[in-house]
């Protein structure tokens, strides 16, 4: 494979340049106490660069260019390299040991460590500075050591491109929670009643120009001075009641605002009990003043149809059964009832524009 894809798969570890972790020092420690070495690494080879991540006997943090043993490594990614002394060995004619820093050994086994399709990141190394052999059984015990290596940094490479993925779902979700009409709100109650919000979206100041969601997160209690006086006790009700018996939470409240206005909104929210015994919600809040007047605009129609338009048409009904009734009618009485239908008719037709007109006004109003 090539080299750019190598350091592809190397960065996404973002393993460079990072700090001591205890697992991979211990590894080190594991590694030289093993071969009875007082010199053991875990580096990683970048584009120019040999980077060691944990070290013992080791004074420098990198060398500046790859040399023999760190290309070896790469392009043999299965071979371990034992170099006995790097005097006799016939593949070291051009240096007698290998820097480290303030000492340089003679004595080196490198284990490449690789990714699970092959490619090589680094070498776990035990280095010594005289000559010395090592033994098979030492080299396995090596090799497994390599693969706890190995294992480590997959799980570190798993959590990381989880916590990038939960990063982007975070954003993603906060970006649609803060274009969105209603507020996405996450709550929990503890076992002493108190309130606690774990998250708010930002769209909270359009509930309450007072509110904001750092607001709202540090002072939980807050929200309760926005309800309007006559609701509050039944909204504190409602999630109690939600609390103990688990279930969905519902409730429609009246808002304040700053300068006196009333508007209307619904919370809605499920429950989850955790482990710790804290009940959490996730919910909502929406804004329904509009379908509270879409309501009441109804019920007003419904009281005109039965009441307003009942006077005409009780008159029409009445003429109705009053020609029924007459058999022989004349002309001139035919032409009284047709002008009493006229004047209904015209009446009714009265009532249907005001109505119509009376109607769309209040449409209108609901949808600004």
């Amino acid at each position: 494979m090539s080299e750019s894809k190598r350091l592809q798969e190397l960065y996404a570890y973002q393993i460079l340049d990072t700090p001591s972790e205890k697992k991979l020092d211990d590894i080190v420690e594991i590694a030289a106490t093993l071969c009875d070495t007082p010199i053991a690494a875990i580096s990683f080879f970048d584009k120019d660069r040999q980077w060691f991540k944990a070290k013992k006997g080791v004074f420098i943090d990198e060398i500046a260019s790859l040399n023999y043993i760190c290309t070896y490594a790469i392009k043999n990614p299965s071979k371990v390299l034992v170099v006995e002394d790097a005097v006799l060995d016939v593949r070291f004619t051009h240096i007698s040991s290998f820097d480290i820093g303030k000492k340089s050994t003679r004595f080196l086994v490198n284990i490449p460590l690789t990714t699970l399709d092959g490619q090589v990141l680094g070498v776990l190394s035990v280095m010594d500075l005289k000559p010395r052999q090592i033994t098979p059984r030492k080299i396995n015990a090596l090799k497994l050591l390599s693969l706890e290596v190995g294992q480590y940094l997959e799980s570190k490479k798993a959590i990381y491109s989880q916590e990038v993925t939960l990063k982007k779902g975070t954003m993603a979700l906060e970006r649609f929670s803060n274009q969105s009409t209603s507020i996405f709100l996450q709550f929990e109650i503890d076992a002493q009643g108190k309130l606690n919000f774990l998250f708010v979206s930002k769209g909270i100041n359009k509930m309450h120009a007072s509110l904001d969601d750092e607001k709202i997160l540090k002072n939980p209690e807050e929200i309760y001075t926005i309800i309007h006086p006559d609701d509050l006790s039944y909204l504190k009700q409602t999630i109690l009641d939600s609390c103990v018996n688990l279930r969905m939470w519902q409730a429609e409240f009246r808002i304040v605002s700053e300068n006196g206005d009333v508007s209307w909104h619904e919370g809605m929210a499920k429950p989850v009990k955790k482990e710790d015994g804290k009940v959490m919600w996730y919910g909502t809040f929406q804004d329904i003043s509009g379908k509270k007047e879409y309501i009441k605009t109804l019920e007003q129609m419904s009281f005109d149809i039965s009441h307003v338009l009942r006077k005409p048409i009780t008159t029409l009904m009445s003429i109705i059964s009053v020609i029924e009734i007459e058999k022989d009618m004349d002309e001139q009485s035919l032409k009284m009832y047709a002008g009493y239908l006229k004047a209904v008719g015209e009446e009714l037709d009265k009532f249907t524009k005001m109505l119509n007109d009376s109607y769309y006004d209040k449409w209108m109003g609901t949808q600004q």
